[in-house]
């Protein structure tokens, strides 16, 4: 990209920007079935839960980032000011891109500016979700004994059920 293209993250509101790239869910290494109906029920979960930003560039969105802070699907001690990234994606297009990673600094950042002391997301098994890499470059270990089985229609031949670990980054 030359030095004329302008990026930036900014927070997404709007329903066709964010069904555009979440779309990139039904490809792989995810190949989930999503309906227009579930993936609109998705933008409002996740509106209602926390914040969706964007990377942008010249105005066209590549990824985007969704963070929670209600409804989180671990619970911590009293001591623990928790958020969880909840959803990641980069169209096909980017992948090789360091979109990903931009999108999970700014995360890092939020979370910090905002004094949350973990920040924690959910992954493929280890080396399938293309963000993998970059969740283990900035720092996020596995959480030892945390599994979540996901089970979703497949658009190809697959199984519908998979599993999930969890990664951390303390951040205090």
């Amino acid at each position: 990209m030359d030095d004329h293209t302008h990026h930036e993250i900014k927070e997404v509101n709007d329903y066709p920007t964010f069904y555009n790239v979440y779309k990139t869910y039904t490809y792989p290494p995810y190949n989930e079935d999503w309906t227009d109906s579930e993936i609109e029920q998705e933008y409002q979960n996740i509106n209602q839960r926390g914040f969706l930003y964007g990377y942008f560039i010249d105005g066209k969105c590549i990824g985007i980032l969704a963070l929670r802070i209600k409804d989180q699907p671990l619970e911590f001690d009293n001591n623990t000011k928790s958020i969880y990234l909840s959803d990641l994606t980069v169209v096909y297009k980017y992948n090789k891109s360091d979109t990903a990673l931009k999108l999970i600094e700014f995360a890092i950042n939020y979370a910090k500016e905002n004094e949350y002391s973990l920040i924690y997301l959910r992954t493929l098994k280890d080396n399938y979700s293309n963000e993998y890499k970059v969740f283990k470059k900035v720092g996020f270990t596995k959480m030892p004994d945390v599994i979540e089985v996901v089970k979703r229609k497949r658009t190809r031949l697959m199984k519908e059920e998979d599993c999930r670990f969890f990664w951390q980054l303390k951040l205090n």
